[in-house]
C-alpha cells in the first residue's frame, strides 16, 4: 500500500519534471533567437539588441534548473561507476542508499541557503544592472527547482528501500 502511493507520488513528480523540462527547453529556444536576432541587427543594422547578455544569463539558469528535476527523476544524470561496477548486489543497494542520503542532505542544505537568499532578494527588490529587470521572478526557479529534486530523491529513496520488501511478500 504505501509503495504504491510512492509510486503514483513518484510518476506525479516525474510529470511536474517533464513540465519544468519544457519550459527549460523554450528558455533554451529563446536564447537561440534572442543571440540570433541581437547578431542579426547588429550585422546588418549596427543595432544590437540592448541588454541581450543580461536576459541571456537569466535565461540560461532557468534553462538549468527547469531541466534539474527531470534529469533525477529519470536518472539520466552523469554517473562515476568505478566502485559500482565492483560491487555485488547487496554493496550496490548500500551504495544507493548512501548516494540517496547525501542527495537528500545536499539539496536540503541548498533549499535552506536558497530560500535565505531568496528572501534577501525579495526585501531588496533585486533588479538586473543593466535593464533593470526584476530578479525575483527569475530568482524564484532555484528553490522551486531544489526542492523539487529533493523531493524526487526522496521519493526515489522510499520507493527503492520499500520495493524488495514488495518483491518478497509478493512470491
Amino acid at each position: 500500500m504505501v509503495l504504491k502511493l510512492f509510486k503514483i507520488a513518484e510518476k506525479g513528480l516525474d510529470y511536474l519534471a517533464l513540465f519544468l523540462a519544457g519550459i527549460s527547453a523554450l528558455a533554451a529556444f529563446a536564447i537561440t533567437a534572442l543571440i540570433c536576432i541581437s547578431v542579426g541587427m547588429r550585422k546588418l543594422f549596427n543595432a544590437p539588441i540592448g541588454e541581450t547578455e543580461e536576459l541571456v544569463g537569466l535565461l540560461l539558469s532557468v534553462t538549468l534548473f527547469c531541466a534539474l528535476p527531470l534529469v533525477t527523476s529519470r536518472g539520466t544524470h552523469i554517473r562515476v561507476t568505478i566502485l559500482e561496477n565492483w560491487l555485488n548486489a547487496q554493496g550496490k543497494k548500500l551504495l544507493a542508499v548512501g548516494a540517496a542520503t547525501v542527495t537528500i542532505g545536499f539539496y536540503a542544505w541548498m533549499l535552506i541557503e536558497a530560500e535565505a537568499w531568496l528572501a534577501f532578494a525579495i526585501r531588496l527588490g533585486l533588479k538586473s544592472e543593466a535593464s533593470a529587470i526584476p530578479l525575483v521572478p527569475w530568482m524564484t526557479i532555484v528553490p522551486v527547482s531544489l526542492a523539487l529534486v529533493g523531493l524526487i530523491a526522496l521519493v526515489k529513496f522510499v520507493t527503492g528501500l520499500f520495493e524488495p520488501v514488495a518483491q518478497l511478500e509478493e512470491s
